[in-house]
């Protein structure tokens, strides 16, 4: 097990790079690495002039991408030297996934349009477009036709199931949901749609937007709501639960699924990582590391290792648990 200390007081998000031997942790508005073995300090913080929704380290742990929904753009930082690296990524909301072999990002831009673009370093533009294509719809009031849009601060890539999962909604006027939409990372074909009332849908992203965790399946995701886990289904074929209770009168404030897809961790209040048995969902296994309130939890890529990260003093910042993973 190792204790790290963490400059950011506020963590909302964590993340072990693509070989697992580096992490970041993420606050509102700023960011800050432990290079790779994790056994150097941390990288002072690196701060933003705009609203970080999420973060991800490339393939080697070089460059810190990150989305800004503040303005919608995504920015790119070297590691090293915290400064802006160039790339050709359009604006508009972006998500990340890199893997120890590829790493891509899913870029919903202006016309409707959503694209892959590659992490090609060698290029001028240090990206490859893969796929782009339009989303057409037809507006149900007037029968007019529109395009669709994904919600930037709901959706997530399941890269185990090749998956893109995303609220899309109408363009124009109040731009109306248009349900949850899971696409193929391959070639952005439409998989399966769920219609959602306008109530429902705006439920999922002020509670679920960026708390989701999606099943390594692809076909279901979880998301924390006060003192229970709440599910809902991607597929007509899948059933989950609607919701689990968090077993104490705390709050849950993250979870993750083990890549494995056995095992559901969760988070909170009560200083506690609980694990959960995604069979039977009973807790098989309690951990309290006692470092403050729990806001973020993930798993490295092989499965190997966890990571929590508490709430701490302003002028002391919060304190991270990362320890190896025994199922």
């Amino acid at each position: 097990m190792l204790m790290l200390q963490s400059d950011i007081h506020n963590p909302l998000r964590l993340a072990f790079s693509p070989d697992g031997l580096a992490l970041v942790a993420m606050g509102n508005d700023c960011v800050q690495v432990w290079p790779q073995w994790l056994d150097r300090p941390p990288k002072p913080v690196f701060k933003t002039q705009s609203t970080l929704e999420r973060i991800a380290l490339s393939s080697d742990g070089t460059l810190l991408f990150e989305y800004l929904s503040g303005n919608s753009r995504t920015r790119v930082l070297t590691v090293d030297k915290s400064r802006d690296a160039k790339f050709g990524v359009p604006e508009g909301p972006a998500w990340f996934h890199f893997t120890p072999e590829v790493g891509f990002i899913i870029v919903s831009h202006a016309s409707g349009k959503l694209s892959r673009f590659d992490f090609a370093p060698k290029t001028k533009k240090r990206v490859r477009k893969v796929w782009t294509v339009n989303r057409p719809t037809v507006d149900p009031e007037d029968d007019e036709p529109t395009t669709l849009g994904s919600h930037y601060s709901f959706g997530n890539v399941c890269g185990p199931a090749g998956v893109f999962v995303a609220q899309e909604y109408r363009f124009g006027g109040d731009e109306l949901t248009d349900g949850i939409a899971v696409r193929s990372v391959e070639d952005g074909a439409l998989i399966h749609r769920e219609v959602l009332k306008e109530s429902t849908a705006n439920a999922l992203v002020d509670s679920a937007g960026l708390k989701m965790a999606i099943h390594p399946s692809g076909q279901y995701f979880a998301y924390p709501r006060a003192r229970r886990i709440l599910f809902r289904s991607l597929s007509t074929t899948v059933k989950v639960p609607k919701e689990i209770a968090y077993l104490t009168d705390d709050s849950c404030r993250a979870v993750a699924f083990h890549p494995g897809g056995t095992i559901l961790a969760a988070v909170g209040t009560d200083e506690s990582v609980k694990l959960f048995d995604t069979a039977t969902w009973k807790m098989v296994r309690s951990f309290a590391w006692e470092i403050g309130e729990l806001r973020a939890v993930c798993f490295s890529l092989d499965g190997t290792r966890a990571a929590t990260i508490g709430k701490g003093a302003k002028k002391i910042g919060g304190k991270v648990v990362v320890w190896d993973v025994d199922l």
